[in-house]
């Protein structure tokens, strides 16, 4: 039987016991649990920042083996299978998939088991009841999270389990990526938890205006990501985008935010400040917000700031 971490502060060992073919998977701001009994192996890693707590689980499976989740303290956990999706058990619900994106509540418990084999990744991004509050205060985009009923049970907030969107995958392959440290990492990995919980928040809203798209103009919007995640500088406007890509804009906006669960403009600005952080370490504020295509250092200056809620200037000589 394997434990499996949903939230703990002890359930850690050192580098030294994962070996040397599993460490390529290392994120070094992470905390590690590498345990094998010769034919499985199974790798946990938690980051604990203010107000999230990020966990993700590789396990490479050759024979069915009985997992046992357990958490230590009542947790919102929100969850992401980016590979394989593993049916699991809930004490009070029984039998729950948790393909692809789903938010639960988990009390502190030891968790049903159940047989699990193959390989499987997943990730999840926890949050601390207690914080439902400060974070919808700091971030108003997370407001709905302060509104959550008190729970008495384990439970799925959302039933059905979300796909996990071309953006989301975007963000959780950088937090799996990510190789800065201390106050890089803290400030970086905080952000992307936020951007995790503002899209499956705006996708479990009912407020996204749904049109009917042709499947030519959802083959566009792909394109149109994919060049806004590789030439964020080059977006002027969304007159530019309609026009390059030869799509009504309205089609664009409303297809684009009905297609990924964020507006078009915010996953402009998410990327333009992603680029904008990998260029922090090797060169100045002034080259990144020409770089970036600014009018003027100021106002990259400004929009880093709101984003990250740290001055750039500041956060690059911390380094």
């Amino acid at each position: 039987m394997h434990r499996l971490p949903i939230e703990s502060d002890s359930y850690f060992n050192s580098y030294g016991h994962v070996p040397e073919r599993f460490r390529r998977f290392l994120i070094p701001s992470a905390r590690y649990h590498f345990s094998s009994d010769g034919a499985n192996d199974m790798l946990d890693m938690n980051i604990s920042l203010d107000g999230f707590s990020i966990w993700i689980h590789y396990l490479w499976l050759k024979g069915d083996i009985l997992l046992q989740p357990f958490n230590t303290k009542d947790t919102f956990a929100l969850h992401f299978w980016l590979a394989r999706s593993i049916p699991a058990k809930l004490r009070d619900l029984g039998l729950v998939d948790v393909a692809d994106c789903i938010l639960f509540f988990l009390k502190a418990m030891e968790h049903a088991a159940w047989a699990a084999s193959g390989i499987s990744l997943s990730m999840h991004i926890n949050v601390d009841p207690y914080n439902l509050v400060p974070l919808s205060t700091e971030f108003p985009q997370l407001a709905f999270l302060k509104n959550l009923p008190a729970y008495t049970n384990s439970t799925p907030i959302n039933p059905m389990p979300f796909s996990i969107s071309a953006v989301n995958f975007r963000i959780l392959k950088r937090i799996l990526h990510c190789r800065y440290i201390g106050i890089f990492s803290e400030c970086y990995l905080r952000r992307n938890c936020v951007s995790l919980y503002t899209n499956y928040l705006k996708e479990l809203s009912t407020e996204v205006a749904q049109i009917v798209m042709l499947e030519e103009d959802r083959r566009k919007l792909y394109r149109i990501l994919q060049f806004v995640g590789s030439h964020p500088e080059m977006v002027v406007s969304h007159e530019y985008l309609a026009e390059r890509f030869h799509i009504n804009i309205i089609t664009m906006r409303v297809g684009f935010e009905q297609e990924f669960h964020v507006s078009l403009f915010d996953f402009v600005q998410q990327e333009r400040m992603n680029k904008a952080f990998s260029l922090l370490m090797n060169y100045s504020i002034d080259d990144i917000a020409r770089k970036l295509g600014y009018p003027a250092t100021f106002l990259f200056s400004a929009d880093f700031e709101m984003f990250y809620g740290r001055d750039p200037r500041q956060l690059q000589m911390a380094q």
